[in-house]
């Protein structure tokens, strides 16, 4: 394996345990919500917000697992008859959309944490 490769993969796995845990944290927090309600009338404060947010994070957590594998869905009826040469252009194409978008997601998305934070924005149930 190449170091680039050796690279990728040890992200590709951080990012999948990381999201792996989160999935269980959402797990026990609502369940510790829901026990925490039926015996002390008061479930956590802000479980709602942060298991929004947590499975929100796991989703584009494991995006790169898929990537890697390259087993996300794709619908080839058109593509298997074109030339494998066009095949891989398209497929290099989709890349750079793919990175591009996500790119300006995640510029806007720092933006509106900065705009948040100054603006010290809080959610109700925190």
């Amino acid at each position: 394996m190449s170091l680039i490769d050796t690279i990728l993969s040890a992200f590709v796995v951080g990012c999948t345990l990381l999201a792996a845990v989160l999935i269980v944290g959402i797990a026990a927090l609502g369940f510790a919500d829901v026990v925490g309600y039926q015996l002390f009338q008061s479930g956590v404060p802000g479980a709602l917000e942060l298991a929004s947010k947590s499975l929100g994070a796991a989703f584009f957590l494991a995006l790169p697992l898929a990537q890697y594998r390259r087993s996300h869905v794709a619908v080839d009826i058109v593509s298997n008859l074109m030339p494998r040469i066009v095949q891989r252009l398209f497929g290099i194409f989709g890349l750079l959309a793919s990175l591009v978008v996500f790119a300006i997601i995640g510029w806007q998305a720092i933006d509106l944490v900065e705009k948040s934070y100054l603006m010290q924005e809080s959610a109700q149930g925190i």
